[in-house]
């Protein structure tokens, strides 16, 4: 598959239009015009899951473009105002002047996205950014107009059909700016796509050339990783399985994954300076709790410390464990010394009686309590390197 970066010297294809409401650019220099490359990244996605595409069209020179939307591909509503949900890219060198463009669609309040675009022709740049209104019901139809109308006269639009799980979707791009032809595009959507919850090939279409993307089925279990304040999850054990990937978070909190609401999937968390930051979904999106409990040095460390399936939170502060079963500001509901300072705290139901308890890892020793207080080890050995990081868990 094309690479988004593979014409050295020229700034990423795009054309302000797919979804949002801008087209700014297209002369049709002949009746051949035609889509020379059409892809989709990834082209393999997980059933069912919230996930980003990239797409990129290179043309010969176009003036209308037909993307289909094969059927399942669903529209995910965005959880607040504010969220970004794509951001589209063109250039066109080849025409009688040089033109560049950058467009960003960006939620509104409810039914509502604002449009921006900047776009430089020759030396001169033009901008332009109106509100309108959108429609993420399956089987929706959205017309998007050009944000230039009313200070250019651009009445380029955008006309999408979002699919359902039956049947497909469409967009049609139709330019009226005859002044300069499109070149290519690029879309970048963000995290508004959910995949098919049936597995298998699907086939999109642009001016009748094609780019399949394969959806599997997931796994009952996984990992991931947080970068920078983006976090990158998947649900089976292997290194392609990649799921969930979205930003939430600042580069220096710390992430903590927790079952917040006891429906025995985590959710995410961050623990920032002593303030916790959850939510129950994995997603971008409000905090569906936000606290402070303990000071910017402890360690944050989850639990379910009283068997109610749900877990709640904790810090370690110095060889101390403060607990607490919820997860709100209050009292702790377990306070208690076990451990030294330079400990590592580890947290697991030790016993398979359905709570979690304490331990800490001690260079290369593991010291864990099946109780939430001070008191002798229940168990005790030696497992790994001092430098090792521990990572307790269920493995079967």
């Amino acid at each position: 598959m094309k690479s988004m970066n593979r014409k050295e010297g020229k700034k990423i294809a795009v054309m302000a239009a797919v979804i949002m409401g801008f087209m700014v650019v297209a002369f049709m220099p002949m009746t051949s015009a035609a889509v020379t490359y059409f892809g989709v990244d990834p082209d393999t996605g997980y059933a069912g899951t919230t996930d980003s595409y990239n797409i990129l069209v290179d043309t010969t020179g176009v003036q209308t473009l037909n993307i289909t939307i094969p059927p399942g591909f669903i529209a995910v509503e965005p959880a607040t105002s504010g969220d970004e949900l794509l951001t589209v890219n063109f250039w066109n060198t080849t025409g009688a002047l040089d033109f560049y463009g950058i467009g960003i669609m960006t939620a509104n309040g409810t039914n509502t996205v604002d449009v921006s675009v900047r776009f430089r022709i020759g030396g001169d740049e033009l901008t332009g950014t109106t509100t309108q209104n959108v429609d993420y019901t399956p089987g929706a139809t959205n017309i998007f107009e050009s944000p230039l109308k009313a200070s250019h006269g651009d009445t380029s639009t955008v006309k999408v059909k979002l699919p359902t799980e039956a049947e497909g979707g469409y967009m049609d791009i139709d330019i009226t700016c005859l002044d300069f032809y499109l070149e290519s595009m690029g879309v970048n959507l963000k995290q508004c796509v959910r995949n098919p919850t049936v597995a298998g090939e699907y086939t999109f279409t642009a001016n009748g050339k094609d780019a399949t993307v394969q959806i599997i089925e997931t796994g009952l279990y996984g990992g991931g990783v947080y970068r920078n304040g983006q976090w990158i999850l998947r649900t089976e054990n292997s290194p392609l399985a990649m799921v969930y990937r979205f930003s939430w978070g600042n580069p220096s909190d710390v992430p903590f994954p927790g079952d917040w609401n006891g429906n025995g999937e985590d959710g995410i968390g961050l623990y920032r300076s002593g303030q916790w930051i959850l939510r129950n979904d994995k997603s971008a999106g409000l905090a569906d709790y936000r606290f402070n409990y303990g000071n910017p040095s402890d360690v944050p460390v989850a639990g379910d410390w009283n068997g109610n399936g749900e877990d709640g939170i904790g810090v370690y502060r110095n060889g101390q464990w403060i607990l607490r079963n919820d997860k709100s500001a209050g009292d702790a509901d377990y306070r208690f010394n076990y451990g030294n300072p330079s400990d590592v705290p580890v947290t697991g139901d030790w016993n398979g009686n359905g709570e979690d308890g304490i331990g800490v890892y001690r260079n290369g020793q593991w010291i864990l309590r099946n109780d939430k207080s001070a008191g002798d080890a229940d168990y005790r050995f030696n497992y790994g390197n001092p430098t090792d990081v521990p990572v307790p868990g269920t493995w079967a």
